[in-house]
């Protein structure tokens, strides 16, 4: 409701309004962030295969950090939209097991791409740099649920975005290992900058080892 009576005060000050799939769009990233800052902590009563393997649907657990294992890199992903000057961004960071910056990517996109499709570009983006660098042992973290758990699910993806899910799934039997988790929005904040970051880009922004200072 909101984002109509937005575009009504947009009409009547004689700026430009959005088109009804751009309000979709828009509504529905936010519906998406919300559902993602408020569900609820709860355990998996699916049969378990391992973390991160194909036919899984993700438990939602508690936000407690864990140290990675040596040699191992965690990568956090998010996207971005503007849905009013049509363009997206995806948001990538990797560290290792003390935390420190190992790379990270701000990469812009042209044209109203949904909020799922957005995600769904960052972690594919994501998982080529990886294994472009030849960062092959991963644990993934987001806070888009939804394309977490069909990563967990063997039949395919019937949505616009199906097709990015699908190389994603075959992108993961490349790596040495690949586990995947959610978490909430608090925990994703710099991918999710770096996603905002890429809006206002002309071309994709990579770095490997520093950064930005609020990157380090």
């Amino acid at each position: 409701m909101w984002w109509i009576w937005r575009n009504r005060n947009l009409q009547r000050h004689g700026e430009r309004i959005l088109k009804p799939e751009e309000l979709v769009a828009a509504a529905g990233e936010w519906q998406m962030q919300f559902d993602a800052a408020n569900v609820k902590v709860k355990s998996c009563d699916t049969k378990r295969y391992g973390p991160g393997r194909v036919g899984e649907h993700i438990p939602v657990e508690p936000q407690v950090w864990k140290p990675l294992s040596l040699g191992c890199l965690k990568m956090n992903f998010d996207g971005a939209t503007d849905v009013k000057n049509g363009v997206c961004g995806l948001g990538v960071v990797f560290r290792d097991h003390l935390g420190k910056l190992r790379g990270a990517m701000a990469v812009p996109q042209v044209g109203n791409i949904s909020p799922r499709a957005v995600e769904s570009l960052a972690l594919l983006h994501g998982l080529r740099f990886a294994l472009h660098v030849g960062f092959l042992s991963l644990e993934v973290e987001g806070n888009a649920l939804t394309i977490l758990n069909t990563l967990h699910d063997e039949s395919g993806d019937l949505n616009s975005e199906g097709h990015i899910l699908d190389e994603v799934k075959q992108l993961v039997l490349s790596f040495t290992s690949c586990s995947w988790h959610f978490v909430k929005c608090d925990c994703n904040m710099v991918a999710h900058r770096l996603a905002k970051e890429s809006l206002c880009l002309s071309q994709p922004f990579l770095c490997l080892e520093s950064g930005p200072s609020w990157l380090q």
